[in-house]
Formats: C-alpha cells, sequence, structure tokens
C-alpha cells in the first residue's frame, strides 16, 4: 500500500521486507532510501519497456487482420 503525503511516497511493507532491506543496507552501508528509489526506478524502467513491446506487437496485428480481412471479404460478398 503506498500513500502520498506533502508530495512525498510514504509505503508500508511486509515486516520481512523491511528487515531485509535494512540489513543488506547495513551489510553493504546503503542507504535504504537510494535503494528503494532506484529499485522502482527500474521496476518502471523495465514495465514501461514491456508495456511499448506490447502496444509494438499490437499494431503488427492490427496490419495482419486488416490483410486477412481484405481476403476474406471477397467471400462474404459472394455468400450475401
Amino acid at each position: 500500500m503506498a500513500l502520498m503525503v506533502d508530495d512525498q511516497l510514504m509505503t508500508e511493507v511486509d515486516p520481512h521486507l523491511r528487515h531485509a532491506l535494512l540489513q543488506y543496507c547495513e551489510f553493504y552501508q546503503l542507504d535504504p532510501e537510494n535503494v528503494v528509489e532506484e529499485a522502482v526506478s527500474d521496476f518502471l524502467y523495465h514495465h514501461n519497456q514491456t508495456v511499448a513491446s506490447l502496444v509494438h506487437g499490437y499494431a503488427e496485428m492490427a496490419s495482419l487482420n486488416s490483410e486477412i480481412c481484405q481476403e476474406c471479404a471477397g467471400c462474404e460478398a459472394k455468400i450475401d
């Protein structure tokens, strides 16, 4: 669950995940906020790449579907 408070993102995470993050950051001497920010940024980048790929695929399929419809239109006209 995420909340916006005064233009800052406040999150609640699973206690086990929070504990693991804090241990990781302590071991590698990292700021947890930087780790979370980088993780979210990476997630959004990959998610956006996936969406762009899907849009491209749908555009290609639309062209193919249009060709198939044009090929079958003559058959449908003969039935009427």
